[in-house]
């Protein structure tokens, strides 16, 4: 993230991915380190902190029990601390986001689609609240096959799935880990935690997965 603070829509795509558009970018505010930067209050601040590992496994819960074989839409996951009256508004399934089987489109409490500034400071109408997000997360499913062979597999969604077991490839997704932790449930049912502080540290996986048998990919595709 440049050290500058930039209004996005949150949303994310799997493998083959358009970056998000910024849609302002002014100030002087450095990237952030450790996350609840945007929040100046230093007791606030540590609150909004000492919350973050509830639910982040919050996250990894809601995520163990959603489908991620062929054609399941992505399901998203997000929380975000209301530091004015010390809540936490925490989402699943069609109230955090806008789905399909390739896209995440994130949602703020009412409603809309979530924008936030680069330290996860929530935008609204063009204003910064004081509003911080604590975790998002996401489904990747398991690709489909070619038109007409949808429930076999072949070797180009194998690469997406293979994409998928991690976001080096998907500038949308180390977007979102810029911003706040991300917890993703990958296509071979690993979850796993990306974030700035973690990166790709296998000791920020929180669950191993099982990679798809030899068969499960058609070999004629």
């Amino acid at each position: 993230m440049v050290s500058r603070i930039s209004a996005k829509s949150v949303s994310c795509k799997s493998a083959a991915s358009i970056r998000p558009t910024l849609v302002a970018a002014n100030s002087n505010i450095a990237a952030p380190s450790a996350k609840c930067d945007g929040i100046e209050d230093p007791q606030v601040r540590a609150r909004c902190q000492s919350l973050r590992q509830t639910y982040i496994r919050n996250a990894q819960s809601y995520l163990s029990g959603v489908s991620v074989a062929i054609r399941q839409n992505e399901q998203g996951y997000v929380a975000i601390y209301l530091a004015d009256t010390d809540e936490v508004d925490e989402r699943s399934g069609s109230q955090a986001a806008n789905t399909t089987n390739t896209t995440t489109n994130y949602l703020d409490r009412l409603g809309g689609q979530l924008e936030t500034t680069g330290l996860g400071v929530v935008i609204r109408n063009g204003e910064r609240t004081n509003e911080h997000v604590l975790v998002f997360g996401h489904s990747h499913p398991a690709s489909s096959g070619p038109v007409g062979n949808f429930l076999r597999p072949g070797r180009r969604a194998q690469q997406d799935d293979e994409d998928n077991e991690h976001i080096g490839t998907n500038d949308d997704d180390k977007d979102l880990a810029e911003i706040a932790p991300l917890i993703i449930k990958t296509p071979t049912g690993a979850i796993r935690r990306f974030d700035a502080e973690c990166g790709t540290n296998p000791g920020c996986e929180l669950q191993a997965g099982t990679p798809f048998p030899d068969h499960y990919y058609s070999r004629n595709y």
